[in-house]
């Protein structure tokens, strides 16, 4: 297996913008945590084909590029169970790559398996055994190893083609804008460091409200001194602590295995931190540790998802779509009264009440889809004009449930006028420009010949589509 080592800025730039074209990239890092609470990245990997790219950080002294990179909506980023990578890129470079397709739970979502790992799913789709002898090996020694090298290149070369593999499979289930949800859900670390005491639930509400501050308080101090969780306090301590609940310095020493240079270093933070949980109403904070589902619950979970597929198909309703309206729909039906006395008739007159969706409308209802539909054929933004607003807010609001960006051009004298509506529409991620605009040339022409011109729903459908035709031009370039 060959690879090519990348060890300077200048030659990562040119790597990544001869490789901008490409719609998806295989991503890996490779890092060390032995004595710190952040990890060290030591190499990142990246393949958009057949040859693996190994890029030395030690070596570079400009990341804005990478950065650049990692954001970049129009090149999906590969990565498989990216929970660590995410902690590593958000450390590193302060930025989460996006879109994120992670290969564990694509495969989960085709009905391949939850938590498959990576050496499983290469020997699935390829029938290779990797072998995976360098994975505790020390990253960060300089020159890699050829056997590091040769097992850093192939955690990206089969990762490629397998994403291919997996994101054609959940086009053709329907289910790629679930990967790709999951993918813009997923956050550094994976899950929150209380999720790992299992049996905390059993506690009484005040042992949960302590042991839940503890772990708060820990996890600053990791950060704060970048040290392991558990060289702060290991879980045996924090569930020592939960359980006794000490309310002096005294009574904190006396826990068993407690670090008494913590004591006297941080003892009075500690204890305050820990009488302040104990001491709070319940009422106000009840017991904050869910109790796993029963199996009765689980059974009735699994029963409701298979519903709501049923439905869907029968419906031919996208199972995305449907959970979406079920945010407001059935919408509620109400009686005319008045209508039917001021038409004296004897007949019931009811009508359907739509002002209960999001977006205060009933324009949700095919937004929703519309956005459904485009995602699905790859369309990563979406530009429209709106005249009050409510279709610009149910585009914008549509938009965020797929995770597309969305861009607006409101009607000049209704962006002035209504700025709750336009404030909704940034809410959900919409950018919004008042129509004409300083954006279009076309607008730009217009705002010379009156600065203060009121807009017209004609001038904003001419932007939206200007802007879109733009951006299909830049996408030939």
């Amino acid at each position: 297996m060959s690879w090519t080592l990348i060890d300077s800025s200048e030659a990562l730039d040119s790597l990544l913008s001869d490789n901008r074209h490409h719609a998806m990239v295989a991503v890996d890092t490779e890092f060390r945590r032995r004595d710190t609470f952040f990890p060290q990245v030591a190499l990142l990997q990246l393949c958009w084909g057949n040859e693996p790219y190994l890029i030395d950080p030690l070596q570079l002294d400009d990341l804005s590029a990478l950065r650049a990179f990692l954001t970049d909506s129009s090149q999906t980023k590969l990565i498989h169970s990216a929970s660590e990578d995410l902690e590593v890129f958000s450390h590193w470079l302060g930025v989460l790559p996006a879109p994120l397709f992670d290969t564990q739970r694509a495969a989960a979502l085709i009905g391949l398996g939850a938590g498959q790992s990576y050496r499983a799913l290469v020997a699935h789709f390829f029938d290779v055994e990797l072998q995976k002898d360098e994975t505790q090996s020390d990253w960060l020694q300089r020159p890699l190893t050829e056997a590091q090298a040769h097992y850093a290149a192939q955690d990206v070369t089969y990762l490629h083609p397998m994403g291919v593999q997996l994101q054609n499979r959940a086009v053709e289930l329907d289910r790629l804008s679930w990967v790709l949800e999951e993918g813009a859900r997923l956050r550094p670390g994976g899950k929150p460091p209380i999720a790992k005491f299992k049996t905390a639930y059993r506690l009484p509400p005040e042992q949960q409200r302590v042991l839940a501050e503890v772990v708060e308080w820990r996890e600053e101090e990791a950060r704060h001194r970048d040290r392991p969780r558990s060289w702060i306090l290991n879980d045996k301590i924090v569930m020592g602590v939960a359980r006794t609940i000490p309310r002096s310095v005294r009574e904190l020493a006396s826990v068993d295995d407690m670090p008494q240079g913590l004591v006297r270093r941080a003892g009075d933070d500690l204890v305050a931190r820990i009488v302040g949980a104990a001491e709070t109403d319940a009422d106000q904070s009840p017991a904050v540790i869910p109790k796993p589902l029963a199996s009765e619950q689980r059974g009735s979970v699994s029963m409701l998802s298979e519903c709501l597929k049923e439905i869907a198909e029968s419906l031919d309703i996208p199972a995305e779509v449907l959970d979406v309206y079920r945010l407001w729909r059935p919408s509620p039906l109400f009686r005319a009264h008045r209508l039917e006395k001021l038409l004296d008739t004897p007949a019931r007159i009811y009508y359907k009440y739509e002002g209960v969706s999001p977006a205060g409308s009933h324009k949700p209802n095919t937004a929703v889809p519309q956005v459904w539909y485009n995602a699905q054929e790859g369309i990563r933004k979406l530009t429209t004009e709106t005249g009050a607003g409510q279709w610009g807010s149910s585009l914008a609001f549509a938009c965020a449930q797929f995770g597309l960006e969305c861009e607006v051009w409101q009607v000049a004298a209704s962006y002035r006028a209504k700025p709750y509506r336009r404030t909704m529409m940034q809410i959900w991620g919409g950018q919004v420009h008042p129509s004409p605009s300083d954006v279009t040339d076309y607008g730009k022409q217009l705002l010379a010949q009156d600065p203060d011109h009121p807009g017209s729903l004609g001038i904003a459908i001419s932007e939206a589509v200007a802007e879109a035709v733009e951006a299909l031009s830049l996408i030939h370039i």
